[in-house]
């Protein structure tokens, strides 16, 4: 049934709960892995413009087809807020004692967390929330200190690293079950535990990955490395992969042996993503001539570090930060702009319109902690912007041929189009989702329309080899993919 609060409109999540993002990276693991296909085009939904918020800095979270981040335009950054996905439209929002840094939901989607700053140093405010997701009523509150580091939820507890280096878990009551002292190294925000079966991973005190165990926090072991642990570790299997000081490592979570290690030059900032034995990795650098910062994305061998590909792609003034794998092995980030890429061999297929104000000169501000997917969604920040992309769920040429040929198909210099259809305009798209060129076509006998591609832009230039969409709107608005060789 519908849940009506504040005026807004929210539908409890009576399906597969898979599609909920409960916390950093989906999942306890931070393997930046979504289970459910996305398909380009995206096409901009709905935003928030410049205002108040800082989204950059908060680690959202989506379920009950709400997202639940820090509030819109008009209210201070002390305000979390429910949205309702669909239109962007707020169906709660509450004024908390500080700053808003993050947001967790348990599995079921049942109760939301939410971390906030100290307020004002006063510690007698508290700082950890446990919320009804649906009403935004308050259930516990507790003082953990500045929790700014994303938790972390199993089936029964869930674990907080505040910034000031201390690691509590709690039972979702809010009952102290261990507390530790980890006293992680800046950059504090970057570095959230990790979690595997009975195991918790983060950055800790002198420069060391360390291995806890989860129902006592007993430390198990503790790899030192040569500088700070600078992102929340990624694992897969039973491997667990790292950076430090411009190193990437690879261990075994178990024993801590390592198993692979690379360095690699150049690194202001890094990334993890993982799929099966795929291992992304994201450095980058300033091209000082151009002013852009330049990314370089890798894709290696999770097992044995062996380099598959990389590309090198720019963002204009900010890095991309958080890369995330759609089920259909479609790689996905944000910043300036949306981009996508294949998983295959590292091509850019998608990219959206500028993000970017315009009036914001060359500063480093990277979507810490973004995108997000749920379902059919891409939600993104960018600075004090909130916005959404809609893209598909099922590629875009499941049309029935019956209604729409192609002759030949693949084509080298042109193409025949046949479709049942009284419009006489069909158009072709790249698959970044910019349109290439209208077509007129010409009516036939028994209700067809022919149309025929000549594989030039609207420039009269001919356009490179390789797939393309076609939409005919009288055809309900489907698509099929066209082959140019």
């Amino acid at each position: 049934p519908d849940y009506i609060y504040n005026g807004g409109i929210s539908k409890v999540q009576d399906t597969d709960t898979t599609y909920s993002w409960r916390m950093l990276g989906y999942d306890a693991q931070h393997t930046g892995y979504y289970p459910h296909p996305l398909y380009p085009p995206l096409e901009l939904k709905w935003e928030y413009g410049v205002g108040n918020p800082d989204y950059r800095m908060v680690s959202p979270s989506a379920g009950n087809g709400m997202l639940y981040t820090r509030c819109g335009e008009g209210h201070e950054i002390n305000w979390v807020s429910a949205i309702n996905i669909e239109t962007g439209e707020e169906v709660w929002s509450r004024e908390l004692t500080s700053n808003v840094w993050t947001t967790v939901l348990s599995p079921g989607d049942s109760l939301l967390f939410v971390g906030t700053s100290i307020g004002g140093l006063d510690t007698t405010k508290h700082t950890f929330y446990c919320f009804n997701p649906l009403t935004g009523e308050i259930k516990w509150s507790k003082f953990l200190f500045t929790c700014g580091n994303q938790p972390v939820v199993d089936e029964e507890r869930i674990y907080i690293a505040s910034t000031q280096g201390i690691l509590y878990t709690l039972d979702f009551s809010g009952e102290n079950i261990w507390t530790d002292t980890i006293l992680t190294p800046p950059p504090a925000l970057a570095n959230a535990p990790a979690l595997l079966r009975d195991k918790v991973y983060i950055g800790g005190e002198n420069s060391a990955l360390l291995s806890l165990d989860a129902y006592t926090g007993e430390t198990l072991w503790v790899y030192e490395t040569s500088s700070w642990i600078e992102d929340t570790p990624v694992i897969f299997d039973s491997l667990i992969a790292f950076s430090s000081n411009g190193t990437i490592l690879v261990l075994n979570a178990n024993n801590e042996s390592l198993i692979w290690e690379r360095t690699e030059p150049y690194t202001s900032m890094f990334t993890f993503s993982v799929k099966g034995a795929n291992l992304l990795f994201n450095r980058s650098y300033w091209a000082v001539q151009d002013s852009v910062l330049n990314n370089i994305l890798h894709r290696f061998e999770g097992y044995s570090g062996n380099l598959i590909w990389v590309d090198t792609f720019y963002t204009r003034y900010t890095g991309a930060w958080r890369y995330l794998i759609s089920e259909n092995d479609l790689i996905w980030t944000c910043d300036d702009w949306v981009f996508g890429f294949r998983m295959e061999d590292g091509s850019m297929i998608f990219k959206s319109d500028s993000l970017v104000p315009g009036t914001i000169g060359p500063v480093i501000y990277t979507s810490v902690f973004s995108p997000i997917l749920y379902r059919n969604y891409l939600i993104g920040s960018h600075r004090t912007k909130l916005f959404l992309y809609e893209g598909r769920t099922t590629p875009p040429d499941t049309l029935n041929t019956n209604l729409l040929r192609t002759i030949p198909n693949p084509f080298f210099s042109t193409v025949q189009i046949i479709g049942k259809t009284d419009v006489d305009i069909l158009s072709i798209y790249d698959l970044m989702g910019r349109k290439v060129r209208n077509i007129e076509g010409a009516a036939g006998s028994y209700g067809y329309m022919y149309f025929i591609w000549d594989g030039r832009d609207e420039r009269g230039e001919f356009c490179p080899n390789g797939v393309y969409i076609m939409k005919v709107e009288g055809l309900k608005g489907k698509t099929i993919y066209l082959k140019r060789r």
